[in-house]
């Protein structure tokens, strides 16, 4: 991944006799002679091979919201699905004291 990252510098020309000439410069061979950046220092490498860490794909701290937010959800999901629940008890006891009270009041026969 870091080869797909780090950025590859071709320089294209001819020489004086005029054939083509092309090279390829790594982003750290890059040295400014003249110009805004010549005077910058690079800073020196303590060492040479550092592992490349792609960012963004560790979770470097407690993720502290989606433990509240998962409860959150938790106690909003139980409390309509317990909502639900006595809806659908009361509908039955409904249903049953209606069809006790037509078999009490005798319809429902011919």
């Amino acid at each position: 991944m870091k080869l797909l990252l780090t950025p590859t510098l071709t320089l294209v020309g001819t020489n004086l006799v005029g054939t083509p000439m092309n090279a390829s410069v790594a982003a750290a061979q890059v040295n400014y002679v003249s110009g805004a950046f010549a005077n910058i220092t690079a800073p020196e490498i303590v060492s040479p091979v550092t592992p490349f860490v792609l960012p963004g794909t560790v979770i470097s701290v407690v993720p502290v919201g989606l433990y509240l937010f998962s409860v959150y959800t938790l106690l909003f999901m139980g409390i309509v699905g317990f909502g639900t629940w006595e809806r659908y008890q009361f509908r039955m006891a409904y249903r049953k004291r209606a069809s006790m009270r037509e078999r009490k009041m005798g319809m429902g026969k011919i």
